[in-house]
């Protein structure tokens, strides 16, 4: 059980992952909103993407590993209201894992200094607001204090593994886009509803934690 392992020998069981060749997009497609693909291909060639970066911070909380997503306000913008990891755009001459830490500092209050950087993830393009999204994953030492930017975030609610792994939350439902009704999976955690860009990227994280959970 995932939920028995040391930081120590979390950290090495990730880091041996991240040495192999990620799943990527096959991953990720698992938990692809209906017409994605047909989206991603209307785009120009080589439109240009903005960098983005999100944070998947891993604390034990004495029983379970756990990891932080968000609320998003309800404030106009793209993504606004959703549930997502904590992150956001790259500043300028900011790294990938810069922005991850920095984004996840001023949205839920996680100490910077509290953070240690294991890898990414693969990258995810999202054709919606042209965000390239570089997924970052790290081990965050002691259990935080959440401290939300309620400009940015409505609220913090937290993801155990044991919950993460449990092949009964993933759902689907049809939902309305322009108009059009296309599927959509998505993962149901503490009553939220974790779907898209989210969903993706979590995806591709789960079939790493399961690779490392066959060999416990």
């Amino acid at each position: 059980m995932l939920n028995k392992l040391t930081a120590t020998q979390l950290k090495e069981a990730l880091e041996a992952q991240f040495s192999e060749q990620l799943p990527g997009y096959s991953a990720q497609k698992a938990m692809s909103p209906e017409g994605r693909e047909q989206m991603l291909k209307m785009m120009p060639k080589n439109a240009p993407f903005r960098d983005a970066a999100v944070l998947v911070g891993l604390y034990f909380d004495g029983e379970d590993w756990q990891f932080p997503l968000i609320h998003r306000s309800e404030d106009g913008y793209a993504h606004s209201g959703q549930v997502s990891l904590p992150g956001g755009k790259l500043e300028r001459a900011e790294t990938i894992h810069e922005a991850a830490i920095r984004e996840a500092e001023e949205e839920i209050g996680l100490p910077g200094t509290s953070v240690t950087i294991l890898d990414t993830l693969t990258s995810l393009p999202i054709p919606f607001s042209n965000f390239m999204v570089h997924p970052v994953v790290a081990l965050v030492d002691g259990v935080p204090n959440w401290q939300i930017e309620e400009r940015e975030v409505q609220s913090v609610f937290t993801v155990g593994l044991k919950e993460f792994l449990n092949d009964e939350l993933i759902n689907q439902e049809n939902l309305s886009f322009n108009g059009v009704s296309r599927l959509v999976p998505y993962y149901s955690f503490s009553g939220h509803k974790v779907w898209g860009a989210t969903a993706m990227i979590l995806s591709e994280f789960r079939q790493i934690l399961n690779t490392i959970s066959r060999t416990l």
